[in-house]
Protein backbone atom coordinates (compact mmCIF):
# COMPACT_ATOMS: atom_id res chain seq x y z
CA UNK A 1 0.00 0.00 0.00
CA UNK A 2 2.86 2.39 0.75
CA UNK A 3 4.76 1.26 -2.33
CA UNK A 4 7.75 -0.05 -0.37
CA UNK A 5 8.89 -3.60 0.32
CA UNK A 6 10.31 -4.13 3.82
CA UNK A 7 13.78 -5.55 4.27
CA UNK A 8 14.61 -8.41 6.65
CA UNK A 9 14.39 -6.00 9.60
CA UNK A 10 11.03 -4.58 8.57
CA UNK A 11 12.17 -1.23 7.14
CA UNK A 12 10.82 -0.17 3.74
CA UNK A 13 11.93 2.62 1.42
CA UNK A 14 8.45 3.75 0.39
CA UNK A 15 8.94 7.26 -0.93
CA UNK A 16 5.69 8.43 0.71
CA UNK A 17 3.93 8.29 4.06
CA UNK A 18 0.53 9.13 2.56
CA UNK A 19 -1.22 5.95 3.67
CA UNK A 20 0.61 5.13 6.90
CA UNK A 21 -2.29 6.48 8.99
CA UNK A 22 -4.65 3.71 7.84
CA UNK A 23 -2.08 0.92 8.00
CA UNK A 24 -2.43 -2.15 10.19
CA UNK A 25 1.16 -3.24 10.81
CA UNK A 26 3.34 -0.24 9.92
CA UNK A 27 4.75 1.41 13.05
CA UNK A 28 6.06 4.73 11.70
CA UNK A 29 6.41 6.76 8.53
CA UNK A 30 9.69 8.68 8.79
CA UNK A 31 11.97 10.86 6.68
CA UNK A 32 15.66 9.97 7.00
CA UNK A 33 17.76 12.95 8.06
CA UNK A 34 21.16 11.38 8.73
CA UNK A 35 22.77 7.95 8.71
CA UNK A 36 26.04 6.12 9.31
CA UNK A 37 27.51 2.64 9.47
CA UNK A 38 27.61 2.92 13.27
CA UNK A 39 26.71 5.38 16.02
CA UNK A 40 29.97 7.31 15.70
CA UNK A 41 29.43 7.78 11.96
CA UNK A 42 25.83 8.83 12.56
CA UNK A 43 26.91 11.42 15.11
CA UNK A 44 29.27 12.93 12.54
CA UNK A 45 26.48 12.94 9.96
CA UNK A 46 24.15 14.70 12.42
CA UNK A 47 26.83 17.26 13.23
CA UNK A 48 27.37 17.91 9.52
CA UNK A 49 23.71 18.85 9.04
CA UNK A 50 24.44 21.85 11.21
CA UNK A 51 21.07 23.57 11.43
CA UNK A 52 18.78 21.79 13.90
CA UNK A 53 15.67 23.42 15.34
CA UNK A 54 14.73 23.58 19.01
CA UNK A 55 11.89 21.50 20.43
CA UNK A 56 12.92 18.03 19.29
CA UNK A 57 12.66 14.71 21.10
CA UNK A 58 14.72 11.66 20.11
CA UNK A 59 13.14 8.23 20.42
CA UNK A 60 15.08 4.99 20.07
CA UNK A 61 14.34 1.70 18.37
CA UNK A 62 16.77 -1.16 17.82
CA UNK A 63 15.97 -3.76 15.17
CA UNK A 64 19.00 -5.86 16.12
CA UNK A 65 18.56 -8.75 18.54
CA UNK A 66 22.08 -8.51 19.96
CA UNK A 67 22.11 -4.72 20.05
CA UNK A 68 25.38 -3.07 20.94
CA UNK A 69 23.77 0.30 21.60
CA UNK A 70 22.31 1.49 24.87
CA UNK A 71 19.27 3.70 24.51
CA UNK A 72 20.03 6.65 26.78
CA UNK A 73 23.72 7.16 25.90
CA UNK A 74 22.91 6.83 22.19
CA UNK A 75 20.16 9.45 22.37
CA UNK A 76 22.41 11.83 24.32
CA UNK A 77 25.23 11.41 21.78
CA UNK A 78 22.90 12.29 18.91
CA UNK A 79 21.32 15.23 20.77
CA UNK A 80 24.75 16.64 21.66
CA UNK A 81 25.69 16.55 17.96
CA UNK A 82 22.83 18.96 17.22
CA UNK A 83 24.82 21.85 18.62
CA UNK A 84 22.80 24.63 20.22
CA UNK A 85 19.39 23.10 19.48
CA UNK A 86 17.41 22.45 22.67
CA UNK A 87 15.17 19.40 23.13
CA UNK A 88 11.64 19.36 24.52
CA UNK A 89 10.88 15.95 25.98
CA UNK A 90 7.32 16.71 27.08
CA UNK A 91 5.79 18.67 24.19
CA UNK A 92 8.10 18.29 21.20
CA UNK A 93 7.51 20.18 17.97
CA UNK A 94 9.31 17.38 16.14
CA UNK A 95 9.83 13.72 17.04
CA UNK A 96 13.04 12.15 15.83
CA UNK A 97 13.59 8.41 15.60
CA UNK A 98 17.01 6.86 16.16
CA UNK A 99 17.03 3.42 14.54
CA UNK A 100 19.69 0.74 14.84
CA UNK A 101 19.83 -1.80 12.02
CA UNK A 102 22.49 -4.43 11.49
CA UNK A 103 24.20 -2.58 8.64
CA UNK A 104 23.53 1.04 9.61
CA UNK A 105 22.25 3.46 12.22
CA UNK A 106 20.02 6.30 11.11
CA UNK A 107 18.04 9.26 12.40
CA UNK A 108 14.68 10.18 10.93
CA UNK A 109 11.81 12.55 11.59
CA UNK A 110 8.50 10.84 12.37
CA UNK A 111 5.94 12.18 9.89
CA UNK A 112 3.09 9.71 10.30
CA UNK A 113 1.81 6.90 12.52
CA UNK A 114 -1.17 4.56 12.18
CA UNK A 115 -4.32 5.82 13.86
CA UNK A 116 -5.18 2.26 15.02
CA UNK A 117 -8.85 2.99 14.36
CA UNK A 118 -9.35 -0.73 13.74
CA UNK A 119 -9.21 -1.14 17.52
CA UNK A 120 -12.65 0.50 17.70
CA UNK A 121 -14.16 -2.45 15.87
CA UNK A 122 -13.03 -4.90 18.54
CA UNK A 123 -16.10 -3.61 20.36
CA UNK A 124 -18.55 -4.62 17.64
CA UNK A 125 -21.68 -6.03 19.29
CA UNK A 126 -22.01 -9.13 17.11
CA UNK A 127 -19.24 -11.63 16.45
CA UNK A 128 -18.46 -15.34 16.19
CA UNK A 129 -15.41 -17.37 17.15
CA UNK A 130 -14.41 -17.40 13.46
CA UNK A 131 -14.60 -13.61 13.01
CA UNK A 132 -11.46 -12.03 11.58
CA UNK A 133 -9.46 -9.90 14.03
CA UNK A 134 -10.03 -6.24 13.22
CA UNK A 135 -6.35 -5.55 12.65
CA UNK A 136 -6.00 -8.40 10.16
CA UNK A 137 -9.20 -7.33 8.41
CA UNK A 138 -7.69 -3.84 8.00
CA UNK A 139 -4.55 -5.38 6.52
CA UNK A 140 -6.60 -7.33 3.96
CA UNK A 141 -8.41 -4.17 2.88
CA UNK A 142 -5.10 -2.34 2.55
CA UNK A 143 -3.60 -5.21 0.55
CA UNK A 144 -6.16 -4.55 -2.18
CA UNK A 145 -4.35 -1.29 -2.97
CA UNK A 146 -4.23 2.35 -2.00
CA UNK A 147 -6.37 3.53 -4.92
CA UNK A 148 -9.28 1.15 -4.40
CA UNK A 149 -12.58 3.05 -4.13
CA UNK A 150 -15.07 0.17 -3.88
CA UNK A 151 -14.75 -3.35 -2.46
CA UNK A 152 -17.12 -6.28 -2.27
CA UNK A 153 -17.10 -9.07 0.32
CA UNK A 154 -19.29 -11.98 -0.86
CA UNK A 155 -18.71 -13.97 2.36
CA UNK A 156 -19.02 -11.07 4.78
CA UNK A 157 -19.86 -13.00 7.95
CA UNK A 158 -20.17 -10.52 10.81
CA UNK A 159 -18.76 -7.69 8.68
CA UNK A 160 -15.15 -7.38 9.84
CA UNK A 161 -13.89 -6.48 6.37
CA UNK A 162 -16.81 -4.17 5.65
CA UNK A 163 -16.16 -2.23 8.86
CA UNK A 164 -12.52 -1.65 7.97
CA UNK A 165 -13.32 -0.59 4.41
CA UNK A 166 -15.89 1.90 5.64
CA UNK A 167 -13.52 3.28 8.26
CA UNK A 168 -10.87 4.19 5.69
CA UNK A 169 -13.40 5.72 3.31
CA UNK A 170 -13.88 2.87 0.84
CA UNK A 171 -17.38 2.10 -0.43
CA UNK A 172 -18.29 -1.45 0.58
CA UNK A 173 -20.82 -4.07 -0.50
CA UNK A 174 -21.33 -7.30 1.40
CA UNK A 175 -23.26 -10.53 1.07
CA UNK A 176 -23.58 -13.83 2.88
CA UNK A 177 -25.59 -16.93 2.08
CA UNK A 178 -26.23 -17.33 5.81
CA UNK A 179 -29.12 -15.04 6.75
CA UNK A 180 -27.99 -14.79 10.36
CA UNK A 181 -24.48 -13.68 9.32
CA UNK A 182 -25.83 -11.07 6.92
CA UNK A 183 -28.01 -9.73 9.72
CA UNK A 184 -25.05 -9.50 12.10
CA UNK A 185 -23.09 -7.54 9.50
CA UNK A 186 -25.92 -5.06 9.12
CA UNK A 187 -26.21 -4.58 12.88
CA UNK A 188 -22.46 -4.08 13.29
CA UNK A 189 -22.43 -1.49 10.51
CA UNK A 190 -25.37 0.30 12.10
CA UNK A 191 -23.61 0.27 15.47
CA UNK A 192 -20.74 2.32 14.03
CA UNK A 193 -23.02 4.43 11.80
CA UNK A 194 -21.41 3.12 8.61
CA UNK A 195 -23.29 2.82 5.35
CA UNK A 196 -22.79 -0.33 3.28
CA UNK A 197 -25.20 -2.50 1.33
CA UNK A 198 -25.46 -6.06 2.69
CA UNK A 199 -27.48 -8.78 0.98
CA UNK A 200 -28.58 -12.25 2.02
CA UNK A 201 -27.61 -14.18 -1.09
CA UNK A 202 -25.16 -16.61 -2.62
CA UNK A 203 -22.00 -15.13 -4.12
CA UNK A 204 -23.06 -16.42 -7.55
CA UNK A 205 -26.21 -14.30 -7.32
CA UNK A 206 -24.44 -11.13 -6.22
CA UNK A 207 -24.54 -8.73 -9.17
CA UNK A 208 -21.79 -6.31 -8.24
CA UNK A 209 -18.79 -4.65 -9.87
CA UNK A 210 -15.96 -3.34 -7.72
CA UNK A 211 -12.29 -2.43 -7.76
CA UNK A 212 -11.46 -5.39 -5.53
CA UNK A 213 -12.94 -8.41 -3.82
CA UNK A 214 -11.78 -8.77 -0.21
CA UNK A 215 -13.13 -11.77 1.65
CA UNK A 216 -12.52 -14.38 4.34
CA UNK A 217 -13.56 -17.66 2.71
CA UNK A 218 -15.39 -20.41 4.64
CA UNK A 219 -13.00 -22.94 6.13
CA UNK A 220 -12.73 -25.35 9.03
CA UNK A 221 -15.52 -27.85 9.58
CA UNK A 222 -18.16 -25.65 8.02
CA UNK A 223 -19.96 -27.53 5.24
CA UNK A 224 -19.78 -24.37 3.15
CA UNK A 225 -16.03 -24.93 2.90
CA UNK A 226 -16.31 -27.92 0.54
CA UNK A 227 -14.13 -27.64 -2.60
CA UNK A 228 -17.05 -27.30 -5.01
CA UNK A 229 -18.50 -24.38 -3.07
CA UNK A 230 -15.13 -22.62 -2.79
CA UNK A 231 -14.58 -23.05 -6.54
CA UNK A 232 -17.99 -21.51 -7.18
CA UNK A 233 -17.20 -18.53 -4.93
CA UNK A 234 -13.84 -17.93 -6.63
CA UNK A 235 -15.43 -18.09 -10.07
CA UNK A 236 -18.01 -15.51 -9.02
CA UNK A 237 -15.35 -13.26 -7.48
CA UNK A 238 -13.26 -13.28 -10.64
CA UNK A 239 -16.21 -11.75 -12.44
CA UNK A 240 -16.68 -8.97 -9.90
CA UNK A 241 -13.27 -7.27 -9.80
CA UNK A 242 -9.78 -7.40 -11.32
CA UNK A 243 -8.15 -7.80 -7.91
CA UNK A 244 -8.99 -10.21 -5.12
CA UNK A 245 -7.72 -10.59 -1.56
CA UNK A 246 -8.71 -13.96 -0.11
CA UNK A 247 -8.15 -15.39 3.37
CA UNK A 248 -8.40 -19.18 3.44
CA UNK A 249 -7.53 -22.16 5.62
CA UNK A 250 -5.17 -23.56 2.98
CA UNK A 251 -3.29 -22.60 -0.16
CA UNK A 252 -5.92 -22.08 -2.88
CA UNK A 253 -3.57 -20.70 -5.53
CA UNK A 254 -4.56 -23.43 -7.98
CA UNK A 255 -8.25 -22.66 -7.57
CA UNK A 256 -7.65 -18.95 -8.12
CA UNK A 257 -5.75 -19.62 -11.34
CA UNK A 258 -8.55 -21.91 -12.54
CA UNK A 259 -11.05 -19.14 -11.75
CA UNK A 260 -9.22 -16.78 -14.10
CA UNK A 261 -6.61 -14.93 -12.05
CA UNK A 262 -3.25 -14.48 -13.79
CA UNK A 263 -1.00 -13.91 -10.77
CA UNK A 264 -1.31 -14.93 -7.13
CA UNK A 265 0.93 -13.85 -4.23
CA UNK A 266 0.67 -15.95 -1.07
CA UNK A 267 1.27 -14.83 2.53
CA UNK A 268 0.93 -16.92 5.68
CA UNK A 269 -0.41 -15.56 8.97
CA UNK A 270 0.06 -17.90 11.91
CA UNK A 271 -2.37 -17.75 14.82
CA UNK A 272 -1.51 -18.38 18.46
CA UNK A 273 -3.14 -21.85 18.42
CA UNK A 274 -0.95 -23.05 15.51
CA UNK A 275 -3.70 -22.49 12.93
CA UNK A 276 -2.41 -20.71 9.82
CA UNK A 277 -4.41 -18.39 7.62
CA UNK A 278 -3.35 -18.28 3.98
CA UNK A 279 -3.72 -14.81 2.47
CA UNK A 280 -3.83 -14.58 -1.31
CA UNK A 281 -3.47 -11.43 -3.42
CA UNK A 282 -4.82 -12.37 -6.84
CA UNK A 283 -4.84 -10.24 -9.98
CA UNK A 284 -6.41 -10.91 -13.35
CA UNK A 285 -3.75 -9.00 -15.29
Amino acid sequence: MTGGRPDAEGVADAGTVAHVERSAYVRYGARVLACGVDLAALVESVRAVGDWADGFRVEFRSLVEDSGLRQRPSIIAVADAMGEARPDLHDPSSRLLLVEQREEVWLGEILAEPDRSYDLHDEKPHRTSASLPSRLARALVNLAGADVARVVDPCCGTGSILLEACRVGIAAVGADRNKRMAGMSKKNLEHFAYEAAVSHCDSADLACAADAVVTDLPYGRNLEADPANIASILQACAGMAPVGVFAAGEDITGGLVEAGYATVALYRVRKYNAFTRFIHLAKKA
